[in-house]
């Protein structure tokens, strides 16, 4: 016998809407590898894999070697390791897709009375653009499905009373693998506050009946205890259940330094530098903001305003506000409590006729033309950010040529790296037996020595030799020196002009530097700097020759 849902009018049709939807997710999240950091999480779990153990203390700097390191992504760092192996670059970009495919997926099933189809998916665009905008090989990956899956759950809480007693196993597999597993105790905390809501303050706060009426008081209780003892089943105990609040104090109370991490710039702060519109994904992000805002309107005017929904919304928001890297997580939030605002409120129709028809055909549409332009290109070039559909690393981005060769026999064992990111890459050809000065692992780096790294780049830039004892390693030896071209050119000009320091290779993306005696141990002669240029620096010469 065919169930009653499935012979419903317009199944199938709906289902299309959605692959629809999954497929264009997948597509403009097949971008080029672009992330920093997932080097150091490679070399992190291939040192793993060999040592049979989880570092404990800092593997790859000579100025925090002692440092303990609490490495919640571990898990994370395995998987990568076993795909990175069997696929390369190529399946760890169809993975992140994946991920990114599966977290819309849970998030639209977390809907549990959806709006229109054609809403829906208009619901969902703005979501994905956000999304993608952060779609990197990185942890948040995994944290994007799992939170997708909480979401799924809390919503089924109030129809399903076992839909709950999972949430300790997605929390343990979060936990030993990202840092923001605290966010589906975010949104479990939303759900309890809002079965303890006493009755008395429901009528004047204008709010509906607990939303999670299938769940009493006393499996919040339990469910509570036993998310927590979830949360420490990780190899770090405590410190790796506190570890959240460490993010959390280094992108909020900290943040004025690291002003110069990007991911942990408000978006505010893009607006102001570079407009509302210069963008796709800030304009995404403040429509989709404004939307769900505007959709709790009708429900406090109803007095069926949901409060697990409302607390969800005012917490990603939050993270959102403070920090660019929270985009994708306050996206997958609002999505759900968009369409779920905007589905309460829905008149139901007949969705074969009249507008319902016409609005699935141009939803079906939209999302095609969505999907042809990621592969066209088209999408890319409105997106303004490179994010151009590839299964490969992105084209002169990482200086896999200049960390090989600084880590040739005979050179120093260890680094100065000008661009964080780029030490990863040193990191993933080098460590652990070579060190670098400082990488992207802020949550090891101290603040003293973040500030000397800093002051460090503005010596070298204005080409003050006083950076040269700052660098030694603890034997008093100088590092090999690697400045990328990109973000580092005035750093390149300044070490140039530093007395006793040889440029020993250059190509277009990093220029390598070592002392005039390591370079003449080692017979290296100086490196043709014409690499380095860019067809500005290289137009500028032709004029000035011709001039003459």
């Amino acid at each position: 016998m065919i169930s009653p849902h499935l012979a419903r009018p317009g199944f199938l049709r709906d289902q299309a809407i959605l692959l629809l939807l999954l497929l264009w997710a997948f597509l403009v999240s097949c971008t080029a590898l672009s992330s920093m950091d997932i080097w150091w999480h490679l070399r992190t779990g291939q040192l793993m894999l060999e040592r049979g153990s989880v570092p404990l203390s800092d593997w790859y700097t000579y100025t925090d070697p002692d440092r303990p390191w609490t490495d919640l992504h571990w898990g994370f760092q395995l998987l990568v390791v076993v795909l990175h192996r069997l696929g390369g670059v190529s399946l760890l970009i169809i993975v992140k897709a994946l991920c990114v495919a599966v977290a819309v997926l849970f998030g639209w099933l977390a809907v549990r009375r959806a709006p229109p189809d054609e809403c829906h998916a208009l619901c969902w665009i703005p979501a994905i653009v956000c999304v993608s905008g952060r779609s990197l090989v990185r942890p948040e990956m995994l944290s994007l499905v799992l939170l997708g899956v909480s979401l799924w759950m809390v919503s089924r809480a109030p129809t399903c009373r076992t839909a709950l007693r999972w949430l300790p196993l997605v929390l343990l597999v979060w936990v030993n693998c990202h840092g923001l597993f605290v966010l589906g105790l975010v949104v479990f905390a939303c759900l309890a506050i809002d079965v303890f809501m006493p009755l008395r303050f429901r009528g004047p706060l204008r709010l509906a009946e607990p939303s999670a009426t299938g769940v009493d008081r006393a499996t919040v209780v339990r469910m509570a205890a036993v998310c927590v003892a979830a949360c420490l089943a990780n190899p770090y105990f405590e410190e790796g259940a506190l570890f959240p609040l460490q993010l959390y104090h280094k992108f909020s109370v900290d943040r004025a330094l690291y002003a110069g991490v990007g991911e942990f710039q408000r978006p505010i702060e893009f607006v102001r530098r570079y407009g509302l519109f210069s963008n796709v994904y800030l304009v995404s992000e403040a429509a989709l903001w404004l939307a769900t805002a505007l959709s709790f309107v009708p429900a406090i005017r109803q007095r069926r305003l949901s409060l697990t929904r409302l607390l969800m919304f005012a917490a990603f928001s939050h993270l959102a506000w403070i920090a660019s890297r929270n985009t994708g997580v306050f996206a997958l939030v609002s999505a759900v409590v968009l369409s779920s605002n905007l589905g309460e409120g829905r008149v139901v129709r007949d969705p074969t006729v009249g507008i319902a028809r016409y609005g699935r055909c141009a939803s079906a549409i939209v999302l095609v033309a969505l999907s042809v332009g990621v592969i066209t290109g088209h999408w890319g070039s409105l997106g303004g950010e490179d994010r151009f559909f590839s299964l490969r690393e992105r084209e002169n981005w990482y200086a896999h040529a200049a960390c090989r060769f600084a880590g040739r026999p005979g050179m120093p064992s260890a680094a100065f790296v000008s661009r964080l990111g780029q030490a990863g890459v040193y990191v993933y050809h080098n460590g652990s037996d070579r060190r670098v000065y400082a990488d992207g692992r802020l949550e090891v780096i101290r603040r003293r020595t973040y500030r000397s790294y800093l002051s460090i780049c503005r010596l070298m830039t204005r080409g003050d030799s006083l950076w040269v004892s700052r660098v030694q390693d603890p034997f008093g030896k100088p590092p090999v020196v690697i400045l990328d071209n990109r973000h580092a050119r005035s750093m390149i000009r300044g070490v140039a002009l530093t007395g006793g320091w040889r440029l020993v290779y250059a190509d277009a993306i990093a220029a390598v530097f070592v002392t005039e005696q390591v370079a003449r141990n080692l017979g290296l002669p100086p490196a043709d700097a014409e690499p380095l240029l860019t067809e500005r620096d290289r137009a500028n010469i032709r004029s000035r020759e011709s001039d003459r």
